[in-house]
């Protein structure tokens, strides 16, 4: 009723047209399902309305306290969340909903009765109900159009059905997309010219441009990476908001694809036989690896010794032992992907150690519309200062790599809402996402003996120190794959030269 509301009158006759379309398609469904579960038998009609009034209540409560829509994307969202992150959205708050929902499933067990019928006069109830509510749908057919329109908004935001059908939709595709991944075509390899070469992609979480100072942001949340020679940073463009998505983006050759169908960037490599792949995360969200070296959160923290590495709960962690796989590496090239916990809200005060909280008073809950608008974006650009003493850290570590050519790719997968237009977080849909969530950061470092290397071929890194005076919307995650490639330098008939940054002059 809110979203209604908030974009027509709702007591103009349209308005009333759309509320009673609305409330015949949630009629409707509710029949189905319920009806359909009482002709299996009554005793699991309580259970389920139980278990509705349950998942209700924390949508609910995430869609009034984040703002989010549970469409599609949001729903592989939640899926895919880990049991740290669920944990991290856990608010005191979200006990009252489910304490309310309780006490009214103690009335329904005790107090209300389920007659029992013959399965012949539950069917005609069944029947009754849905013609009524296709009626109802039907006598208001002037509002179709204004449904049709603002259909994948109300579908994130109708309960139970929001979460219920955009899951199904979601699993899915994901089953469709389980299907064997086409191989792409055999690689092969530009003749050695010079040292072998380490090429280390990170993948931010949730880093949003316009709070890197580093491209204007007016606070110094880059006062690092600002004094970083050969170092080339631009404003891009996410293929999505939320991060299964964008990492299919990022490691997919095609960006024209609007789903996965052939193999990602580190198997393509490590299936060649001429590349050492390894993957590093303390994060989710990628497609299947086929690799030999995968480390994940809990590995990493037992290599997380002081003290080089002090906080082995923190990003930090990724960088633990990394020194001796590059000097030990087994192939000439090498590719390291290290996937940040980055700047993943709500929880941003536990993203960063606390000698990192420069910016005060910093939010320290998940309730965020509580936090004030400052003590929130005070929290979020902690978590950006610390990605920029992880950054300095990661290029210090590879400065010292002599033996190799050394160059980090650093991209978000998305970016993040911090209370503008009352959006939250991320994940929104793609037609309604604000900017931003959307603009990203997009960061090239090399060391001097690459840098040389390329000089003839990309005028920006060679001499690049700040931002590039390329278009902005000419950047994106989909160009990863093909610079990944040309950094390499593998050839193959899918790489295209006008994507990769070190090919562009700029």
């Amino acid at each position: 009723m809110k979203y209604v509301n908030a974009n027509l009158t709702i007591h103009s006759a349209l308005g009333v047209g759309v509320m009673l379309v609305l409330l015949g398609i949630s009629f409707l469904l509710m029949w189905l399902v319920l009806g359909g579960a009482g002709l299996v038998s009554s005793r699991l009609l309580k259970p389920l309305l139980v278990l509705m009034a349950f998942c209700n209540a924390v949508a609910l409560y995430a869609m009034q306290t984040y703002q989010v829509i549970l469409d599609k994307s949001m729903m592989g969202n939640v899926i895919n969340t880990d049991r740290g992150e669920s944990m991290a959205l856990f608010h005191p708050k979200l006990l009252v909903y489910l304490l309310v929902v309780a006490a009214a499933s103690v009335v329904l067990f005790r107090y209300v009765r389920i007659e029992p019928q013959s399965r012949l006069k539950k069917f005609g109830h069944l029947v009754l109900a849905v013609l009524l509510s296709l009626a109802l749908v039907y006598l208001n057919s002037s509002a179709w159009l204004w449904v049709d329109k603002h259909a994948k908004m109300i579908g994130g935001l109708l309960l139970p059905w929001s979460y219920t059908v955009n899951a199904a939709r979601y699993l899915n595709d994901q089953k469709s997309a389980s299907l064997q991944l086409l191989p792409l075509p055999e690689l092969s390899w530009a003749l050695a010219d010079g040292l072998p070469v380490t090429v280390v992609l990170v993948i931010g979480e949730s880093a949003r441009a316009q709070n890197f100072s580093l491209l204007g942001y007016t606070r110094q949340t880059n006062p690092l990476l600002e004094k970083r020679d050969r170092m080339w940073v631009q404003t891009a463009q996410a293929c999505s908001t939320y991060t299964t998505r964008s990492m299919e983006c990022i490691l997919s050759h095609d960006p024209s694809a609007s789903r996965l169908t052939h193999e990602i960037l580190p198997n393509y490599l490590h299936r060649s036989g001429q590349v050492q792949v390894l993957w590093r995360a303390r994060n989710w969200g990628e497609p299947k690896l086929q690799l030999d070296h995968v480390l994940r959160g809990k590995q990493l923290a037992a290599l997380c010794v002081a003290p080089d590495c002090k906080h082995p709960d923190q990003d930090e962690s990724l960088l633990a032992g990394l020194q001796t796989e590059i000097s030990q590496a087994s192939h000439d090239k090498q590719l390291i992907v290290l996937h940040q916990a980055g700047s993943h809200g709500p929880a941003y005060n536990q993203k960063y150690p606390p000698e990192f909280s420069r910016f005060e008073p910093a939010c320290d809950t998940v309730d965020l519309k509580k936090c004030g608008r400052q003590a929130l974006v005070n929290a979020y650009d902690n978590s950006i200062l610390y990605t920029d003493h992880f950054l300095d850290q990661l290029i210090g570590l590879l400065e010292r790599q002599t033996q190799r050519r050394t160059v980090m790719i650093f991209v978000s997968d998305h970016g993040e809402s911090l209370g503008e237009g009352g959006w939250y977080l991320h994940g929104a849909p793609d037609m309604l996402a604000p900017q931003e969530q959307l603009k990203i950061p997009f960061l090239v470092w090399t060391s001097p003996s690459f840098a040389q290397a390329r000089a003839s071929k990309s005028a920006a890194l060679a001499s690049g120190t700040g931002q590039s005076s390329g278009s902005p919307a000419a950047l994106g995650q989909h160009q990863i794959f093909h610079s990944v490639l040309g950094a390499l330098g593998g050839q193959s008939p899918i790489y295209r030269a006008e994507l990769d940054v070190f090919q562009m002059s700029r």
